[in-house]
């Protein structure tokens, strides 16, 4: 579908009572572009977790897709997304299999996760990066009372801050 051109990665949960919804505060590496998307309360648990390799007594579905992959000796390769916030977003996983490469496709948030749990590369398409912030929400550089932080990634600081 698209060729892996802009590669991202997750810097911030982020709580927005405006739209009653977490979003995922993605930037585009080597650029400060950011693109926040929406994701829903469990899947930014999961981006959450995934993003510190914290694992629960019981495997969640991620766990189990990735323990799947690994018994049936796939290689997973990527994730990419597309969209806007208008048509909203879309996402998939690329894996390859004995002989061939395959797509699963699945919403952005379980991509994110997958990204994080497997270490892979999060790839954007070339519109998506068009419709990036050149500058961090404010939200993240002043207090807002219609936005809380759930998650700031510490391990890899956005380049604005």
């Amino acid at each position: 579908m698209m060729k892996p051109q802009n590669r991202a990665h997750v810097v911030a949960i982020l709580y927005d009572e405006t739209q009653d919804t977490p979003l995922a505060l993605l930037q585009i590496d080597g650029k400060d572009a950011f693109i926040s998307m929406p994701v829903g309360a469990f899947e930014a648990s999961s981006i959450i977790m995934a993003s510190e390799d914290l694992v629960t007594p019981q495997p969640l579905i991620h766990d189990v897709l990735i323990q799947l992959l690994k018994e049936h000796s796939f290689n997973a390769e990527y994730v990419e997304l597309w969209g806007s916030p208008i048509s909203g977003y879309y996402g998939r996983f690329r894996y390859q299999s004995r002989f061939f490469h395959r797509y699963l496709s699945i919403v952005p948030a379980d991509c994110l996760v997958l990204a994080l749990r497997l270490h892979l590369p999060i790839y954007i398409d070339p519109a998506m990066a068009a419709n990036a912030t050149s500058e961090l929400p404010k939200d993240l550089v002043f207090d807002s009372a219609n936005t809380q932080i759930l998650y700031l990634d510490t391990h890899q600081p956005a380049q604005s801050l």
